[in-house]
């Protein structure tokens, strides 16, 4: 929905392991955006690390669960939106890029971690989606890639006028 929204080219990367989700969101996007200019490009399982790099390099904004790529994109300073579940982003959040977290540890409260979180969604059958990542709507990473795209514009601007 941003990419059609902004007209923005959409690069899906992930491992394998990511495909079959991939295939879902490009499906969706088909369905939901017959006119949308370009279509998500899926490339899970199909680039290197320093390939994924590169990518992330030239993206004007990295929208991410709380995976490897969210540091990668913060140490190249490509905005972030990071949504995260039960893993506290203060201490594994993306450095410097804090401002780009979705995180909503008060669905959980205190007793929100990863190992717990893991034990319920597996009790589950390992389908469940965590209630503290469920609770983050669409309309909310819509609303924070928006106001990182902003970000990065501004900074554009002030850097050409130096």
């Amino acid at each position: 929905e941003i990419a059609n929204r902004l007209a923005l080219p959409c690069v899906l990367i992930g491992t394998e392991r990511d495909a079959e989700l991939n295939r879902e969101v490009v499906r969706l996007s088909k369905a939901g955006f017959p006119q949308t200019v370009s279509l998500p490009l899926d490339l899970a399982g199909k680039t290197s690390l320093s390939e994924v790099v590169a990518l992330l390099t030239e993206g004007c904004l990295h929208i991410c669960g709380d995976t490897g790529s969210a540091h990668i994109a913060a140490a190249l300073q490509t905005p972030v939106v990071a949504i995260y579940g039960p893993t506290d982003p203060t201490f594994a959040g993306p450095y410097g890029q804090r401002t780009g977290v979705l995180f909503r540890p008060e669905i959980c409260g205190t007793e929100c971690n990863a190992k717990r979180c893991a034990l319920i969604t597996q009790t589950f059958g390992g389908n469940e989606i965590a209630p503290c990542l469920s609770a983050i709507t669409p309309l909310e990473v819509i609303q924070k890639a928006i106001l990182k795209l902003g970000e990065k514009s501004e900074e554009r601007l002030q850097s050409e006028k130096r």
